[in-house]
Formats: structure tokens, sequence, C-alpha cells
């Protein structure tokens, strides 16, 4: 389940990019494995808590995360076969935004004969579709938990801008007031 471990560090990220930057020792406290964000459980809780994920999202962490829980804490086999697991892939709404999202593009470059390792190329068998669900679900949560964090960097950078403008602004009437005062 290395997705879920890609999508808990992404959790992370986005959970430590509303923090304070100059506080890291206590930041990363906060992330240490017995610290009151260690678990995925309590960063997914804490990313919806804050509003930084939406109601969907949330959801859709919490199904990837039960899957996470069911392969690892299996004693015999576990696959994606079973009905518990299928009928918590199907649940999956960022599959269907994913897939959603690939129709829209219809890019050329997505010729079945043309991607590499592709069943119609002759290299690997079509994965199960539950199993193909969790992907797409966790390439799709993860991407837009990186881009969460891109975007609210670029609004803290432009508001710190338009900050930095105003001050100069006020700046520059100040002077202007002071001239008009002297003459």
């Amino acid at each position: 389940m290395i997705s879920a471990a890609i999508i808990d560090e992404c959790l992370e990220i986005l959970l430590r990019s509303q923090m304070s930057k100059s506080a890291t020792k206590v930041t990363d406290q906060l992330f240490v494995t017995q610290g009151p964000l260690g678990s995925m459980w309590s960063k997914i809780q804490m990313a919806r808590g804050l509003e930084l994920i939406p109601e969907w999202m949330y959801a859709d962490l919490e199904r990837i995360r039960t899957l996470r829980n069911h392969f690892a804490h299996r004693y015999g086999e576990a696959d994606f076969e079973s009905a518990e697991v299928t009928a918590i892939t199907a649940a999956l709404k960022a599959a269907d935004f994913a897939v959603q999202a690939i129709e829209t593009a219809k890019p050329s470059s997505l010729n079945p004969t043309t991607i590499p390792g592709s069943r119609a190329a002759g290299a690997v068998t079509k994965p199960k579709k539950e199993r193909l669900r969790f992907i797409l679900s966790a390439s799709y949560i993860g991407g837009w938990l990186e881009s969460e964090v891109t975007i609210r960097e670029l609004k803290a950078q432009t508001t710190a801008a338009e900050t930095a403008l105003r001050e100069l602004q006020i700046v520059d009437l100040r002077r202007q007031l002071v001239e008009k005062g002297s003459s």
C-alpha cells in the first residue's frame, strides 16, 4: 500500500504548509509516530477540521485508510476481489473524478497501443477494476493535495506582495502629505 503512504506524506505536507515556519522544532514533534499528528487518521481528521480538504475527499481518504488497514492487518490472503474491498473501492469518488478528467482531456497520446506496458501493447495484463479504482483514487488525491499546497503558497505570496505594495503606497502618500505640509 505504497499509495496510502504517499497520501499520508502529502497530508503532512499540506498540514505543515499551514503551520509556523519558525517553530519547526515544535511542528516536527507533532508528526512523530506517537505525536498527535503521527497517524494517517489524525492527519485526515485535522485536514478536514481545518477545511483544507473537501468532504468527498475526507470520505475517500477514510476509505483508503480502511483499505490500507485491511491489507496491513490480515494474517491470510487479502486481495481486491473480496466483497469488503469491492464495496469500498466502488465508493471511491476520486476514481470517478480521475476518469472524468481523462475523458475530458482525450489526448491522442493515450492510445492503448502506444502506452508502454498496456494490455494492447501485450506487455501486462489489465489490472482488476477494484485495484484500478484504488490506484486512480490515490493518484488523483495525491495530485490534488500537492497542488493545494502550491496554490496556498502562491496565495500567501500574492497576499504578501499586495501587503508590501499597500505599505509602499502608504509611505508614498505620507511623503506627499509631508511635502505639501512643508510648502
